[in-house]
């Protein structure tokens, strides 16, 4: 006998597939119609923005940069809301240069009018603003840096840069731009390099935007270099100093000679101001800013007046 082939209930498997996916979208719609109905409470983060400043005048400084509100509606008219541009304005007609605390007022709240839905947020009741005259002048460059070379290596500075002013417009307190931070860190050897402007709010660099800033990092590698007897120079009376020579010791650049290093280096003890009595003072080391003080032998020096 053959074997009998079995039907599949493609009527049943087929209509329960439909019940199913009928009772998601019925679902779904239940879904969206209690979203869309239950009132909730949501946080609104908007963006501060500014009007009616006078044209001589700049803000300097705005906090915070934005503010939060929380508005209790239902959710249909939260999705409403979550679609259009809400800021918030700060207006400043009238104002003149200073600085001024101003309380937030939902009627500032920008991009609808159904302000009743809206209520200023507990951690943010008011906007500082710091208002300046705008001008045009030159400022000098100041390179930011961050880590310094490893061990037996030194940083020279100042750090040059090229060009060393640029020229903006903005508030009159501006008085200096400085750069993006520069990586130093575990660097031995002198390099060149593009640096960045960290250019504050509403200041505009004056020049051209393919001209470059260099900023040239001299890293020296170091050496220890020890300078013995050494004359303590005195200003002032004493009866006695002692002893009348120290030795030093120094981290120096390994370009630096011996001799050139103790040429450069005074030992001084300014003693006018002081009273009879015996001291122990420690003398006044005067150095080339390229090398850096280890050691001092001896620490301080005894002195008696009489």
């Amino acid at each position: 006998m053959g074997k009998r082939l079995l039907k599949r209930p493609t009527g049943v498997f087929f209509r329960n597939t439909l019940y199913k996916i009928l009772a998601f979208f019925i679902s779904l719609l239940l879904w969206f119609s209690l979203v869309h109905n239950r009132v909730v409470t949501k946080a609104f983060h908007l963006s501060v923005r500014y009007s009616g400043l006078q044209e001589s005048l700049v803000i300097a400084s705005m906090d915070p940069e934005e503010v939060i509100v929380r508005v209790e509606a239902r959710g249909s008219d939260i999705i409403k809301l979550m679609k259009k541009e809400l800021y918030y304005e700060v207006k400043l007609t009238g104002f003149e240069k200073g600085k001024y605390e101003l309380s937030l007022d939902k009627r500032n709240i920008m991009g609808t009018e159904n302000l009743s839905l809206f209520q200023i947020s507990e951690r943010h009741d008011s906007v500082r603003v710091v208002i300046d005259e705008k001008e045009e002048k030159y400022v000098p460059i100041r390179i930011v840096s961050r880590g310094t070379p490893p061990k037996g290596y030194k940083l020279m500075q100042p750090i040059i840069v090229t060009p060393s002013v640029v020229k903006i417009r903005g508030p009159k307190s501006v008085g200096i731009l400085e750069t993006y931070p520069l990586d130093l860190e575990g660097m031995t050897e002198s390099f060149s390099k593009e640096v960045t402007l960290d250019i504050p709010e509403n200041t505009t660099l004056l020049r051209d935007e393919e001209d470059k800033i260099f900023a040239q990092i001299e890293i020296v590698k170091l050496k220890t270099a020890e300078i013995r007897d050494i004359p303590v120079r005195v200003t002032g009376s004493y009866s006695l100093i002692f002893p009348r020579v120290v030795s030093l010791k120094f981290e120096a650049p390994v370009s630096m000679e011996t001799e050139a290093l103790r040429e450069s280096i005074s030992v001084s003890l300014d003693l006018r101001d002081y009273e009879k009595g015996t001291y122990n003072l420690v003398p006044e080391i005067g150095h080339p800013e390229a090398v850096s003080l280890i050691d001092l032998d001896p620490s301080s020096i005894q002195v008696i007046i009489e």
